[in-house]
């Protein structure tokens, strides 16, 4: 059993409360190799960050120079306040809500969930990816942080069945849609 995800939502949001609202939980730095990929992105590119805590993955990329639009997602009001507070910029949203059931209207170039996967039920993975790829502009694609693949192999299977693209770097993975076939296409091919 995962107790990270496999807890009802209320208790992660209450869990995430405590550490974050009562227990001071420090800004952890941002993965290196999540900002060394994600700060080459052009500036025009939108950024939504699933589980973003009080935006340190933000923080470092306007360190690095990357002042594209970007949304950070979190569970936990504390923390998006906190994020909010330090990033005003026009350029960046912050938005309470738990990864399993949000959802955008917003077209997305990337689509970031740095070590945040891991809260997300095994059995709901594949709906929150799929749903996540919808959310992405033509030629988008998620990005993914896993520190141990041999601890989170359930999720690394749940990728490779995705019938997605899937390219590993690191600790990072990157999910590339599959082009949806037009039914044009689908004549041809007949």
């Amino acid at each position: 059993m995962n107790l990270r995800a496999d807890v009802a939502t209320f208790v992660k949001k209450l869990v995430w409360e405590i550490k974050y609202g009562v227990q001071k939980y420090p800004l952890p730095v941002a993965a290196e190799d999540a900002v060394f990929h994600l700060s080459g992105l052009p500036n025009q590119a939108r950024i939504l960050e699933l589980g973003c805590g009080k935006g340190s993955l933000l923080q470092a990329l306007r360190r690095a120079g990357w002042q594209g639009q970007y949304c950070g997602v979190d569970i936990s009001e504390v923390a998006i306040r906190g994020a909010s507070e330090i990033e005003k910029s026009a350029n960046s949203s912050w938005i309470v809500s738990d990864i399993e059931s949000f959802d955008s209207n917003g077209k997305w170039d990337v689509i970031a969930m740095i070590e945040s996967i891991y809260y997300v039920k095994i059995g709901k993975v594949t709906e929150v990816l799929t749903r996540a790829m919808g959310m992405l502009n033509a030629g988008g694609y998620l990005l993914l942080r896993i520190h141990d693949f041999a601890k989170h192999h359930e999720y690394i299977d749940v990728i490779r069945g995705l019938g997605s693209q899937v390219v590993y770097k690191g600790s990072l993975v990157l999910i590339l849609p599959r082009p949806a076939i037009t039914h044009a296409q689908k004549q041809t091919h007949h």
